[in-house]
């Protein structure tokens, strides 16, 4: 491609007879032409990290009945507090990849646009252990403790999940550029 855009300045420097000059849109049929290339490719080993919470919360114990001072019936609950305590399991690891490029025209070798572009994917997972009573969790921590660990991604998984996003990231350019 330089050969090319070296061989199209040449032939546009007035050096060369007008009539011995090709033009390279009229050899491929193009009118634009986009050259670029990645500069940089940057993976996070994976990092897991753990918080430990105690939980507690009132329940009723023991429920009994008693007529007051007036005669009416009335309950006194008697409570205890419930614990558990939980552990919060999270992996992460990330890639990062950086490029550039360039629109030329075909016709004069110059360039239209060009810039640069990334794509940047995370991996993050969470689960959770316990050790307690169940009764003092919610919902979303039940959901939670029945998760299970899992390995990440391999490197070259998470190279072509960012490597998706930057060619995502790049048509956008390139369609931004040329309308």
């Amino acid at each position: 491609i330089d050969l090319i855009i070296k061989e199209q300045k040449l032939s546009h420097s007035g050096l060369i007879d007008n009539s011995q000059t090709i033009k390279l849109g009229e050899i491929a049929g193009l009118n634009m032409m986009v050259t670029g290339e990645i500069n940089q490719i940057i993976v996070t080993n994976p990092k897991k990290t753990v918080d430990t919470e105690t939980l507690s919360k009132k329940i009723i114990k023991s429920t009994s009945t008693y007529t007051d001072q007036n005669g009416k019936t009335k309950k006194k609950y008697t409570y205890k507090t419930i614990r558990g305590t939980i552990k919060y399991h999270i992996q992460e690891s990330s890639a990062k990849i950086i490029g550039n490029y360039q629109i030329l025209d075909t016709e004069t070798a110059q360039v239209i646009s060009g810039g640069n572009v990334e794509g940047y994917y995370t991996y993050n997972y969470q689960w959770a252990t316990f050790n307690g009573n169940k009764k003092v969790l919610d919902y979303s921590l039940q959901q939670l403790i029945k998760k299970n660990a899992e390995s990440p991604p391999k490197k070259e998984e998470l190279v072509n999940s960012a490597l998706e996003i930057l060619s995502e990231n790049f048509y956008k350019e390139i369609k931004k550029s040329i309308q």
